[in-house]
């Protein structure tokens, strides 16, 4: 049978690869080709090595990992909301505190205005003492707990899941190939050793007598 690639000498060895017979000088050429190719893929290899190289470099700076500087603009985020809202509810308390002084305030005015009448005028009875007492007990009473009428009621705060507010998602790309280990000599079935030379790594060495062909089983051919 005549080589595949050059088709003038016969076919002495078979690649074991795209299972072709070449002669060994286009033996040694196919090699060469395939010594290319492999080549090109090294110098992906050795690509895809200094991008990991520097993207190990960047992980390692935190600073620089977009998904730790999203988490860390979301949670500047979360804590402003909630330094608002704990804002906004410290001015609600500041209203109602006002405003409960104010009611004590104006009672107080009232009362103060009613007694010096009547200690002007000596209009007072023991039901008025009495009486003038225990306003002055619940304005004192009033002032001394005046902060006991505000509660601060933070149940829905309580019910949040905080754990759930925040995901961390891995993404598979659709287009990842599965990297497999490559193939080895002993899954070759003897029955194909048989019927196959073994395609050496080593580039063939070129036989400056073109007749000394040889076989599969590297015996001369018949007739040679």
């Amino acid at each position: 049978m005549k080589c595949a690639l050059c088709n003038e000498r016969n076919g002495s060895t078979r690649c074991e690869g795209c299972n072709t017979l070449f002669c060994l000088p286009c033996m040694n050429t196919h090699h060469d080709k395939l010594s290319q190719q492999f080549q090109l893929l090294m110098d992906v290899r050795n690509e895809i090595k200094q991008s990991l190289d520097i993207s190990r470099s960047t992980t390692s700076n935190k600073k620089q990992v977009s998904c730790l500087i999203e988490i860390d603009a979301w949670e500047r985020e979360i804590i402003q909301r909630i330094q608002k809202i704990a804002a906004n509810a410290r001015n609600n308390v500041d209203e109602l505190m006002m405003k409960h002084m104010n009611e004590i305030s104006d009672r107080f005015e009232q009362m103060s205005a009613q007694m010096q009448q009547q200690q002007k005028e000596g209009d007072y009875l023991e039901n008025d003492i009495e009486r003038i007492k225990n306003q002055l007990d619940q304005l004192k009473n009033d002032i001394k707990h005046v902060n006991e009428k505000i509660r601060v009621d933070s149940s829905l705060s309580n019910n949040i899941e905080w754990d759930t507010l925040l995901y961390i998602v891995e993404e598979e790309s659709p287009n990842r190939v599965t990297s497999e280990p490559m193939p080895t000599k002993d899954k070759v079935t003897k029955e194909k050793k048989k019927s196959l030379s073994i395609f050496r790594s080593k580039k063939v060495k070129d036989i400056n007598d073109s007749s000394q062909l040889v076989t599969p089983t590297n015996r001369p051919l018949a007739g040679k």
